[in-house]
């Protein structure tokens, strides 16, 4: 749709940054990280290029630790 609209435009589709929005849960002991790396991964191939949300439990230290060990190394490569 977006590819569409910018052909019609004369817009050049790659210089947009796509973004979305998601829940970015690596789960309470980190069961879901594998789970989050796929989605991201299956949105980098759709050419997202940013993803925003929210890390349940973030007055928690683990969820973060979790994110930043298990998720964001990984991510980076995408």
């Amino acid at each position: 749709m977006l590819r569409g609209h910018c052909e019609d435009v004369g817009r050049d589709y790659d210089e947009i940054a796509k973004t979305v929005m998601m829940p970015l849960d690596p789960g309470a002991n980190g069961e879901k990280a594998d789970a989050l790396l796929e989605r991201l991964q299956s949105l980098t191939a759709l050419g997202i290029s940013h993803v925003h949300g929210r890390i349940p439990q973030v007055s928690e230290i683990t969820p973060l630790e979790l994110f930043g060990e298990r998720v964001i190394p990984v991510a980076a490569g995408f």
